[in-house]
């Protein structure tokens, strides 16, 4: 019987639920009053954009730029190298009542890892030693005037020696290199000089303050070279027998103790990419960027909700878009890494190596759609924007030049530390440099009648 009973009353609920409509279930809504609805909506802006020329960078590369390349579309690029060296402090020539140490050469050797350019086409290496020292808390331009350190009435080349092709320099396993022999009064600067010199890392950079290296013709081919090192070719004579051996002292200019500047100048620029409305550019090292305005007045006459309602800004995305190569014209590969930063903000962010803020700067990489199993379209995607437009708009007007805000597209090179653990993975930006190597990429400018570039806003009120 009281099973019977439990089962009536299952019944009858069954058939209540089933007999009320929907707008029962929407009781709460119903009876919520309407000032205390949150409002969801979105909006889409066009921005204004524009490319202009950058004169240089802050100069603090892991690699090196050396020579000339032309790009059609962009322009000449030049770049050169003013180097420290390390001394091995550890290594200690013998003590002459041992053995006589005799110098043999010394040479100048690059790697490259990469070139643009012609293989073929011939270029000289000249080498230079600095008269004046690179200070180590310096934070240098690529534009550095090198006759502020060099004396160019001094030529460190050995007769004929410095004139090169990629095409003939040795390619081993790794990357290519290739070598300029110095003259014997370098060479034998190391040997006549006070012992002192090499007893530690300061005397020896007060002795040898280092080289500068540039390049006297060629046009066509701009090196990415990966590895500079000055060799000392030597050896030694033993006074108990007579014997000798053969000895190399390797200095190298890598080390993290030694000050490195690429220096780079675009002796000409062309014109014609800067006069397309409907395309930016945006290039490196040091040729040109492309600014972003933010209606930021727009977004607060328009981003609007009733008086009683508080605006939060949920999200804003700019998604720029990338040209085809095909379509500009240029063979340098695309830009991989993309920094969006506020222009009044540009130079700060590199001079005192700063990282990305939400707020003020974002860092994202190239992505890609993919069209069909061969073809792509590529983009840079900024996801979050929010907090820049939110703080934006709670500034007064009259701190928005001309009703924006003004940012500005910079590509760089960024080095990240991942962590893995058996749960996750982390990833830590540990810098964000100015792109130091000849990347490009053409984008949808504001004007382009196709893919104009825009920001979408998505906003609520409670």
């Amino acid at each position: 019987m009281k099973f019977k009973f439990v089962f009536s009353l299952l019944i009858l609920a069954s058939v209540f639920f089933a007999s009320c409509d929907d707008s029962a279930l929407n009781l709460g809504e119903n009876i919520q009053p309407t000032s205390d609805k949150i409002s969801i909506k979105a909006d889409t802006f066009h921005l204004t954009t524009e490319t202009y020329m950058v004169d240089y960078i802050y100069s603090t590369p892991d690699s090196f730029l050396l020579g000339t390349y032309i790009d059609n579309v962009l322009g000449t690029t030049r770049a050169d190298i003013l180097t420290q060296f390390y001394y091995p402090t550890d290594y200690k020539f013998l003590d002459k009542s041992v053995a006589v140490a005799t110098p043999d050469s010394v040479k100048l050797y690059m790697t490259f890892d990469s070139y643009f350019g012609l293989r073929t086409s011939p270029m000289e290496i000249s080498v230079y030693e600095l008269q004046d020292s690179l200070r180590m808390k310096e934070n240098y331009r690529s534009d550095i005037n090198p006759a502020n350190f060099v004396n160019f009435g001094k030529r460190l080349n050995a007769e004929n020696e410095g004139i090169f092709t990629v095409y003939d320099v040795k390619d081993d396993a790794d990357n290519t290199s290739v070598s300029v022999k110095l003259n014997n009064d370098f060479l034998n600067r190391f040997f006549t000089s006070d012992p002192a010199v090499f007893a530690s890392d300061r005397n020896f950079l007060n002795f040898f303050k280092g080289l500068y290296i540039t390049t006297d013709f060629g046009s066509t081919t701009l090196l990415n070279v990966s590895g500079v090192y000055l060799m000392l070719y030597y050896h030694n004579t033993y006074s108990k027998d007579g014997s000798t051996s053969k000895v190399t002292l390797t200095f190298p200019a890598s080390n993290l103790e030694v000050k490195r500047v690429n220096r780079i100048t675009h002796p000409s620029r062309s014109a014609n990419f800067t006069q397309n409305d409907g395309i930016n550019y945006i290039s490196s090292p040091a040729n040109c960027y492309t600014r972003v305005k933010i209606p930021i007045e727009k977004m607060r006459s328009r981003l609007t909700l009733p008086a009683n309602k508080h605006r939060i800004i949920n999200s804003a995305i700019l998604q720029v878009n990338v040209v085809d190569k095909d379509t500009i014209g240029t063979r340098l590969p695309y830009v991989k890494n993309m920094l969006l930063v506020k222009e009044d903000e540009l130079d700060d962010f590199f001079k005192n190596n700063k990282l990305p803020t939400s707020g003020s700067s974002y860092l994202v990489s190239l992505d890609s759609t993919s069209l069909t199993s061969t073809t792509y379209e590529y983009h840079y995607t900024f996801n979050g924007l929010s907090t820049l437009i939110d703080a934006e708009l709670k500034n007064p007007a009259e701190s928005h030049k001309d009703g924006y805000v003004n940012m500005v597209l910079v590509p760089v090179d960024v080095n990240k530390t991942t962590t893995s653990s058996y749960y996750s993975s982390s990833t830590t930006i540990n810098s964000v440099r100015q792109n130091t190597q000849l990347q490009a990429v053409g984008v949808y400018s504001g004007k382009n009648k196709k893919i104009p570039m825009k920001m979408e806003v998505v906003y609520s009120g409670f």
